[in-house]
């Protein structure tokens, strides 16, 4: 129970957990691969088109082979989550297409698992969550300080290659202001990208402190995100996702993916912070507003703020 609600709020929640055999949990294999073979059928079928460019079959099978990675990374991670678990627990959404999976691994009691079933689509996704060290946590400043100063020299780089162009003697003076309005541009982004350094490592920092429980999901090698609550409040929860593969450089001088680090803050909030004229009063269109009134207005809505 949530006994430290934001104001205007009152909420008990129940959920109900049904221990099942490992048998069912282990048929969502089936599932996603049903659900594999039909995507790679499409995609196959759609590059076999007569009027497919060779340009857009290059797309469908970078398509292919994104889809066949996935799977491969989801289903062996599944069979190694399935032979490391003992108790199995199903829980059903507010419909019994929607159903969940959960189970610890025996061999770590820091270590879990859960499947999300959507049953009517044929979609499953496996997820595994690690219960990591606030240490784990503080080193996440140290990928943020590196990804911001990679990013800053980045930057640099293409400002000093425009500058270098508005100094040769053989640039007109149409080209300069043209590049000087490029150059002006990036040294503007290069300052923002700054600040936004200093705002992101201040919430990771206080969001540390705050929390005590951090976990890590990740499958297979796609790269982690961390969730964690508030212990000063439980209406406040954080999220950290780190992309390692950003694209740096051109197509003629490519460099090595570069990494970003995003990291939210999330609070529940009151019906009324929304229905206020400085949030749900900013949407002037009368029919979107109307729209946004009538959602707020639904049955068991909840609201929060990033």
């Amino acid at each position: 129970m949530n006994t430290h609600l934001a104001t205007g709020i009152n909420e008990a929640t129940f959920n109900r957990n049904e221990r099942i055999a490992k048998t069912a949990v282990a048929a969502q294999l089936v599932v996603m691969t049903d659900n594999y073979t039909q995507m790679s059928a499409d995609l196959a079928s759609q590059r076999a088109d007569a009027g497919m460019t060779t340009a857009q079959q290059t797309e469908i099978d970078a398509a292919i082979a994104t889809l066949d990675s996935n799977y491969k990374e989801q289903h062996v991670a599944m069979l190694v989550g399935l032979a490391l678990g003992d108790a199995f627990y199903q829980s059903v959404g507010t419909t019994e297409n929607d159903t969940t999976y959960q189970w610890a691994n025996f061999t770590s009691p820091n270590v879990s698992y859960s499947v999300s079933a959507k049953l009517t689509w044929k979609e499953v996704t496996f997820n595994r969550t690690e219960r990591v060290s606030s240490q784990v946590m503080w080193s996440q400043k140290d990928v943020l300080l590196n990804a911001n100063t990679q990013q800053q020299a980045d930057l640099q780089t293409q400002i000093d290659a425009l500058q270098n162009s508005i100094d040769d003697p053989l640039t007109t003076a149409e080209e300069k202001t043209q590049l000087t309005t490029a150059r002006d541009t990036l040294s503007q982004t290069k300052t923002e990208m700054a600040a936004k350094y200093v705002e992101k490592r201040g919430i990771l920092l206080k969001g540390i402190a705050e929390g005590e429980a951090f976990y890590m999901s990740k499958v297979g090698s796609k790269d982690p995100s961390y969730q964690w609550t508030s212990v000063l409040d439980p209406n406040v929860s954080y999220s950290l996702n780190l992309n390692s593969h950003v694209p740096r450089g051109t197509e003629t001088a490519p460099l090595a993916d570069g990494t970003e680090i995003s990291i939210t803050r999330t609070e529940r909030v009151s019906k009324d912070v929304i229905s206020a004229n400085d949030v749900l009063g900013k949407i002037l269109e009368p029919t979107k507003n109307t729209d946004a009134q009538n959602a707020i207005n639904e049955a068991g809505a909840m609201f929060y703020r990033s």
